[in-house]
């Protein structure tokens, strides 16, 4: 994957012991959950622009057809 960087944050306390139970329940350490968390994040976002795209040239292809079934 590449060279990895070190960064810090602040995450709220509740959703802090979530993650570390996770961790130690899957045996794997907290970095790694938050790589995975990270790249899944990217990934939905850059899906989204596009299916938000797709969703609205569907909705004024099919307007007056969606209308119809709307009555």
């Amino acid at each position: 994957m590449g060279s990895a960087k070190k960064f810090s944050s602040v995450m709220d306390d509740r959703v802090w012991n979530e993650l570390k139970s996770l961790s130690e329940k899957m045996k794997v350490d907290i970095s790694s959950l938050l790589t995975e968390a990270a790249i899944d994040l990217i990934q939905k976002k850059k899906i989204r622009p596009g299916f938000d795209r797709l969703a609205g040239d569907l909705m004024d292809q099919f307007d007056s057809d969606l209308k119809k079934l709307a009555k």
